[in-house]
């Protein structure tokens, strides 16, 4: 079973990556360089954004067997109340940090982004 990934922002907008079940990073980042590469257990993934707030570090874990398990943890960002929160990945959902829709996760490998009213709909964190 793959999952994919869809990039719902930055310079990379409209990206779809495939996945599989596992435990990622997904790092955040609005420079062009980054010094300090993470190094853990972890798939580390690099996701350009464009706005220094937008910076997080994500923890997304993706079940093979049951997409209930699927979840998703802020270990790091500017905003210290979303840090370490558990959450939910629900898949076909748009994830919003800040209000501003970062990525989406799927089985389907062929969804169109354009689909989605990704500028009004908002969800809390």
């Amino acid at each position: 079973m793959l999952y994919y990934i869809y990039v719902l922002s930055g310079p990379l907008k409209g990206i779809i990556t495939p996945l599989l079940p596992n435990q990622y990073s997904l790092i955040l980042h609005s420079k062009e360089h980054i010094e300090n590469k993470i190094e853990n257990e972890k798939l580390t993934l690099y996701i350009p954004c464009n706005k220094k707030e937008h910076e997080k570090i994500i923890t997304i874990m993706l079940d093979e067997h049951n997409t209930k398990n699927n979840k998703y943890k802020i270990e790091d960002g500017l905003i210290s109340k979303e840090i370490s929160k558990e959450l939910p990945l629900e898949l076909d959902k748009p994830i919003y940090i800040n209000n501003f829709p970062i990525f989406l996760i799927s089985h389907k490998d062929d969804l169109s982004i354009t689909s989605f009213d990704l500028n009004s709909k908002k969800m809390d964190n």
